[in-house]
């Protein structure tokens, strides 16, 4: 089966999963229901596997909307208190935490890593992709395109040599394009990293209308305006060094830093730090243990940290 063809019938099992789970939440299912689920599950393991990542996507959610109160409560208003309400209720706040919880994200996805996973995988091409810790890939190959969509997070793409067709990833508004190379992407808020570490890539930022070649020990980043920010130089080490187990941050702000240190550890993080936000940060801290990193990373800044029972981490 071509893998494009395998990565829609994926995305329409994940699609079916999350529409059983959102009927679940509205109430109980009708016999007639109950039947239909009980066949679509049984049908094939990949209908189990998808049930199972809707219901922990649908948890997690939850936790989304209580660290989101205003959303919840924009949810809520206007609404009545009559019986039809009470049904829907569940469903809306259930929706709204599903969106707060990437969830979008996770039904384009055909690959994604969890806080403690930084799989490699191998696309049908040969290729292969190092992914960081909360990041979420989707891959489209046919006979005339090599296409990988970076949704989320970070990855590391060592790209099998095949003249014939180009090996495009797309991240945001960003194309980067080779035949045969080694690079890293880094997708921050807004920003697209591009680090390359082996030929070259041609990069193409969005309202950019000239494309830029990048080389070995090269990064550009894109911004989320679409400007292309000035190519510099990097050092091996600062090239992927999450691969190795560390981060390295050479004169990054906080507000990045701690983005990055959170790919590593379960739950949402908020910063309230003022001026400091953009405070210029340097230093290597050891993935092993991102908690105690970020325990003696706080240390060092002269941070506060205040955590709700795993799910909340708040940062002053």
């Amino acid at each position: 089966m071509p893998s494009s063809e395998k990565s829609r019938q994926d995305r329409q099992i994940n699609e079916n999963a999350v529409d059983w789970v959102l009927r679940m939440e509205g109430g109980p299912l009708t016999a007639s229901e109950r039947r239909q689920f009980d066949t679509w599950l049984q049908r094939n393991a990949a209908h189990v596997r998808a049930f199972d990542k809707a219901q922990k996507l649908f948890s997690e959610s939850g936790h989304a909307l209580a660290s989101d109160p205003d959303q919840a409560k924009r949810v809520i208003a206007g609404k009545g208190t009559g019986r039809a309400t009470r049904l829907l209720l569940p469903i809306l706040l259930m929706i709204g935490g599903f969106y707060l919880a990437d969830g979008p994200i996770w039904l384009r996805a055909d690959f994604v890593s969890d806080s403690h996973d930084m799989p490699v995988i191998q696309l049908a091409d040969g290729s292969t992709v190092q992914m960081n810790s909360e990041s979420a890939l989707a891959e489209n190959q046919d006979s005339g395109l090599r296409e990988v969509s970076l949704l989320k997070g970070e990855a590391y793409f060592e790209v099998a040599k095949d003249p014939a067709r180009p090996f495009v990833v797309k991240a945001g508004g960003t194309r980067i394009e080779v035949l045969g190379t080694a690079f890293n992407v880094n997708r921050i808020g807004d920003l697209t990293e591009v680090t390359v570490t082996e030929s070259q890539v041609r990069i193409l930022c969005p309202d950019v209308d000239e494309e830029v070649v990048v080389g070995p020990g090269m990064r550009v980043v894109c911004g989320g305006d679409g400007t292309l920010r000035p190519t510099k130089t990097v050092s091996p080490e600062l090239a992927a060094p999450w691969r190795n187990g560390r981060l390295v941050f050479d004169g990054q702000p906080l507000f990045r830093v701690i983005e990055e240190i959170f790919r590593h550890i379960p739950g949402d993080a908020y910063l309230f730090a003022g001026s400091r936000r953009t405070r210029r940060i340097s230093g290597s801290f050891d993935l092993t243990d991102p908690e105690k990193a970020l325990d003696s990373f706080s240390k060092v800044f002269g941070l506060e940290i205040v955590r709700a029972g795993g799910v909340i981490t708040i940062i002053y």
